[in-house]
C-alpha cells in the first residue's frame, strides 16, 4: 500500500485535480497530498471573470449587449494579479473583442453553470458543466487552442463540423461530464462544443462512443498513475511554475 493511500481514497476527484497532475507531479502533491495553500494567478482570475459574465448571460441577467461594458469596467477589479504587459494586453483585448461581437448562440440553454456529483469508473468524481442543451454539452476556454486546417500525422486528432482538427485531449473534459449528462437525460449529447473565448472561435464535435470510452479510460489510468507514485516530480516549464502553478511560492525551485 502506498503511503498516500489514505489520502486518496478520500478524495472526491475532479478534472482539474488529475490534469494538475498531468502538467506537474510536484504541484499536485503541494496541493492535494501536502494541502498547501495555493495562491491565484492572472490567468485564474481571468478565466473566472470570463465564466462569471457568460453565466450571467446564460441565466438571463445579463443581455449580449451588456457583455463588452460589464467587461469593461468590471475588469479591474477582477483581474488584479500581474503578468507582462504583452500578455496581459493580449488577453485583455480579445475578451474584449469577443463579447464586443458576441454572437447569441443558435442553442436553447437547459442548465448552466451545474455542478454534479459522479462516478469515472469506482472513482468519485465532481465537476461544473458550462452549459447544457437538448443535444450538446458546452464548455468555454480562455486559453489559446489551435485547430488545424489539414490533418497532422502525429496527433491524435478529431474533425469538427467546419471540417478543420483539433486534438481529442481538448474534449476529455467534456466527454467525462457526458456520465452526469446521460445519467439525468437518458442519453449521451449529440455534439460537444468549445467556446473558444481568447481567439473568438467554436469547436464543434460530434459526440463519439469510442473516443468516450478512451477518455474515461484515459481518467481511470491518470488517476491509478497517482496511485502508484511514490516521488512527484517537477516539470520542466518555466512559464508555468513561474507564472500559473498555485504552488509556485511553495515550490523550492521558484524564485
Amino acid at each position: 500500500m502506498q503511503k498516500n493511500n489514505f489520502i486518496l481514497d478520500g478524495f472526491v476527484w475532479s478534472f482539474s485535480r488529475v490534469s494538475s497532475f498531468t502538467i506537474c507531479q510536484y504541484c499536485f502533491w503541494l496541493q492535494y497530498i501536502q494541502g498547501k495553500r495555493g495562491i491565484d494567478s492572472f490567468f485564474g482570475q481571468y478565466g473566472s471573470f470570463v465564466h462569471d459574465l457568460l453565466e450571467r448571460y446564460n441565466k438571463g441577467e445579463l443581455f449580449a449587449f451588456e457583455l463588452a461594458y460589464e467587461y469593461e469596467n468590471r475588469y479591474a477589479e477582477n483581474v488584479t494579479k500581474k503578468v507582462s504587459d504583452k500578455i496581459s494586453e493580449n488577453y485583455y483585448n480579445q475578451g474584449h473583442e469577443f463579447f464586443k461581437n458576441f454572437e447569441e448562440p443558435d442553442y436553447e440553454v437547459l442548465c448552466c453553470e451545474q455542478e454534479y456529483l459522479f462516478k469515472v469508473g469506482e472513482y468519485q468524481f465532481t465537476g461544473k458543466v458550462d452549459v447544457e442543451t437538448s443535444d450538446a454539452i458546452v464548455d468555454y476556454k480562455t486559453k489559446s487552442s489551435k485547430a488545424y486546417k489539414r490533418k497532422p500525422k502525429d496527433k491524435n486528432v478529431r474533425q469538427l463540423h467546419d471540417g478543420r482538427y483539433v486534438d481529442l485531449d481538448e474534449f476529455i473534459q467534456l466527454y467525462i461530464y457526458c456520465i452526469p449528462y446521460k445519467e439525468k437525460y437518458g442519453k449521451f449529447p449529440d455534439k460537444l462544443i468549445l467556446e473558444m473565448v481568447k481567439i473568438g472561435d467554436r469547436y464543434v464535435l460530434d459526440f463519439n462512443k469510442d473516443d468516450f470510452d478512451w477518455c474515461v479510460a484515459y481518467i481511470i489510468y491518470q488517476i491509478e498513475s497517482i496511485y502508484n507514485t511514490v516521488e512527484f516530480t517537477k516539470t520542466e516549464s518555466e512559464f508555468w511554475c513561474n507564472q500559473i502553478c498555485g504552488q509556485r511560492f511553495n515550490c523550492k525551485g521558484v524564485e
